[in-house]
């Protein structure tokens, strides 16, 4: 089916998401289109069909966005991107769970096609520009994505390097127009909603770094707890080249998933140690939702 091991490792992905899993099983009798035919796989692999085609789902996705029709490497975190788009646009309206300050709300609900892809993949994050002399809010920022890009220099824990790049507090000076002076800012960055799944990307291909070490099994993010599920692996030079694979979590065992091959890693290996070797983007799962 041309060179498609990307798209491959992020259906096991998106298959093996929880509250995703949830929303399919009820879905009854969806319109013929694109999400129509996600939805079937998604299905069929849950009944432990073997060897799913998705031919037709392939064909679908190449008339919405001509990635997906080239039939080469293409980068996984970005199609990622451009498919979880594609879904939600064929997905119900839905009304959030969730509750925001005035300004998050208003950012969160500026598209107005608010729907359950949303409710599961994305998250909200905002910046804050303040002068500390007389509080005038000079700018404020909010911004919803699926997920996160992280760039690691060093060996540091991964709530660490979120902490460090979303959650902190700058300072600089500048002249105030409001004070006419030259006065101290603060910058302040958090997030301020966390998905059900978060999806955390490495930035950049960087040797000699530890993603064992960095991208641990369980995490708390502001008393959000998640827990690792699926770790899609680049291997290879370029992230437009080589090949793409998918370690993933079913029933507390993990799998590697390599186009149509499936291992138990328990069974293989005797261990799960190298799960997050090769990592290119890591998914989690908040343990309670």
């Amino acid at each position: 089916m041309g060179n498609t091991c990307y798209l491959s490792a992020m259906l096991q992905c998106l298959i093996h998401t929880k509250t995703l899993n949830m929303y399919v099983n009820v879905i009854r009798n969806c319109k013929e289109n694109v999400f129509h035919s996600y939805v079937d796989i998604h299905k069929r692999i849950q009944n432990n069909e073997n060897g799913v085609m998705p031919t037709k789902f392939i064909d679908q996705l190449g008339e919405t966005n001509k990635m997906f029709k080239s039939g080469q490497q293409e980068d996984a975190h970005e199609a990622m991107l451009s498919l979880l788009n594609i879904l939600r646009k064929y997905t119900p309206l839905h009304l959030s769970l969730y509750s925001f300050s005035k300004h998050g709300k208003v950012a969160w609900n500026r598209d107005k096609m608010h729907n359950v892809i949303d409710e599961i993949f994305k998250l909200q994050h905002y910046s804050v520009l303040t002068c500390a002399h007389c509080n005038k809010c000079i700018r404020r920022q909010y911004t919803n994505e699926f997920g996160l890009i992280v760039y690691l220099c060093n060996n540091d824990d991964i709530v660490n390097v979120i902490n460090n790049e979303y959650n902190n507090e700058e300072s600089f000076e500048a002249t105030c127009d409001t004070c006419n002076q030259k006065r101290v800012f603060l910058n302040k960055k958090q997030i301020s909603h966390y998905p059900l799944s978060l999806i955390v990307c490495v930035g950049q291909k960087q040797l000699h770094l530890d993603t064992q070490q960095i991208f641990k099994p369980r995490i708390n993010l502001q008393e959000n707890e998640y827990d690792l599920y699926a770790v899609c692996k680049h291997h290879g030079s370029t992230i437009n080249s080589g090949h793409y694979t998918a370690c993933v979590k079913s029933n507390n065992r993990w799998y590697m998933k390599n186009d149509s091959m499936s291992y138990d890693l328990q069974i293989i290996h005797r261990s799960v140690m190298n799960i997050q070797k090769d990592g290119y983007i890591f998914i989690y799962h908040k343990t309670r939702y």
